[in-house]
């Protein structure tokens, strides 16, 4: 069994403190035994103590002998055995024999500025046999009893506010508690968060990921805002003097060199966040970010050929790792790349069909024009589809000429309007062409005012080559 009971360790009111300052303040001799004492104490716990492991504990403490409290009963699945739940029952009829109060509290609060209570503690108390044991490691129970009411009992309860707000579908109310739990201290709450206010204030979502700068999912994040050169200059200096420490020049950020440095005069700085949250977490998503820098040519390792090689290797890495995001990032890297040495076609397809089958909507559309070419267009418009569910201006596009010649000319107009408004102007031509078509099908002028219409609409984003076709509508 390990209690692994210390996760965020979170400034709160100091209970040791509050229990010597009640001491001061009552006469303790008046608790004839400790029990009273415990009963005493029960009363000045918080109302949102309720259900806290301090609470149970003292109940436990507090109680006589008819009415016995079996909090361990009630207590989270896999924390105590039997043996454990022997011992505190031993403990009750054990604690009678301290009569100074002042001494026990003083001894107990040099045991609070000690080591929390942990396995090796856990097996002392399961192992104790007889009164010499039970008093001495009385302290190692009361001690943890302490600790866990000022460190683990605002995680629990901000663990328990973040599970409720993930079965939240009212997004205010989900955000609210988000924050409430991110306020806390709870881990997951403040990553989720942080995404929440990014785009509408990156600074602050960063102050909150270097509240965890140790985890690396946090320094990625913080990373790519730096790269995104999203970040005001004070942020960057405190991220600066965060991470100094870290951020040790070794051999692959010693030979790389920043492209449009002086657009880019913090890339350094992000590749380096990235370098060492790899190196040192095997993080697949700093890697899949290492080698889109090298790919896209904005670092360059040794030379050109060299980053491109690199930048492939981390690619593979990260895949490796399971990140699936740089399943696709080789698939556009054989597709970009068609004119190169190790450029492989099978492989090429093979990543775009791996990425597309999880639902990558970018996949989808590219491994639909693969199965396209090979004449599989039943299999390749139903990837056209998944892709357009995505927003997939292209795919939009691909479905607008599948119904066309198959005769569904109202889908056909409605994939073609899709493909526009996602910014797909060559779309326009092809629409103006089938309302050209259907004035012709029809005998119906309207379709020729429509054609007139759309490109009219979007004549000034279209290509030269499009203008062109188009003057035929205009003339109309």
């Amino acid at each position: 069994m390990n209690l692994e009971y210390v996760i965020d360790k979170i400034n709160i009111k100091n209970l040791p403190e509050e229990i010597a300052n009640y001491m001061q303040n009552n006469n303790s001799q008046k608790y004839t035994n400790l029990r009273s004492f415990y009963k005493e104490l029960l009363k000045t716990v918080n109302d949102d103590l309720v259900d806290s492991y301090l609470n149970r504990i003292l109940k436990y403490l507090s109680s006589d002998k008819e009415s016995n409290i079996y909090i361990l009963d009630d207590f989270y699945d896999g924390i105590y055995d039997d043996k454990l739940k022997l011992f505190c029952e031993q403990l009750c009829s054990e604690i009678n024999k301290y009569k100074n109060n002042n001494q026990l509290y003083e001894k107990l609060n040099q045991l609070l500025n000690r080591m929390f209570f942990d396995y090796d503690d856990f097996v002392k108390v399961k192992n104790a046999h007889n009164d010499s044991d039970y008093s001495n490691f009385m302290f190692l129970l009361l001690k943890h009893c302490f600790e866990n009411y000022k460190i683990n009992v605002p995680n629990i309860t901000a663990k328990r506010i973040y599970d409720v707000a993930m079965t939240l579908d009212d997004d205010s109310k989900k955000y609210h508690l988000i924050k409430l739990s991110s306020d806390l201290g709870n881990y997951d709450a403040s990553l989720l968060y942080s995404s929440y206010i990014y785009n509408e204030d990156p600074d602050e979502a960063i102050n909150l990921y270097l509240k965890f700068k140790s985890y690396p999912v946090a320094q990625w994040k913080i990373a790519k805002a730096i790269e995104e050169n999203r970040l005001n200059p004070q942020t960057i200096i405190l991220i600066k003097k965060t991470f100094k420490s870290f951020l040790i020049d070794n051999s692959l950020t010693k030979n790389i060199k920043i492209v449009n440095e002086k657009e880019n005069k913090n890339l350094k700085l992000a590749f380096k966040i990235y370098d060492y949250c790899a190196a040192n977490y095997n993080f697949n998503k700093a890697m899949k970010s290492i080698g889109q820098l090298l790919i896209d040519g904005n670092v360059i390792y040794k030379n050109k050929d060299e980053s491109l090689r690199l930048g492939k290797e981390y690619f593979i890495n990260a895949i490796k790792l399971g990140d699936i995001d740089s399943v696709l990032s080789m698939a556009l890297y054989y597709h970009n790349h068609k004119n190169s040495k190790d450029y492989d076609e099978y492989l090429e397809h093979k990543y775009f069909q791996i990425s597309a089958k999880y639902g990558d909507f970018t996949a989808c559309n590219y491994y639909g024009e693969i199965l396209l070419k090979e004449g599989k267009n039943d299999q390749a418009i139903q990837f056209f589809k998944k892709s357009a569910e995505g927003n997939n201006c292209i795919a939009c596009k691909h479905l607008g000429k599948y119904y066309e010649l198959k005769n569904d000319y109202p889908k056909a107009i409605n994939y073609y309007k899709r493909a526009i408004q996602l910014n797909n102007y060559s779309a326009v031509i092809d629409l103006a062409n089938l309302y050209y078509l259907l004035a012709n099908v029809y005998k119906d002028n309207v379709y020729d005012g429509l054609a007139k219409s759309i490109v009219e609409d979007y004549y000034e984003y279209l290509s030269d080559k499009d203008k062109k076709q188009c003057s035929i509508f205009l003339d109309k």
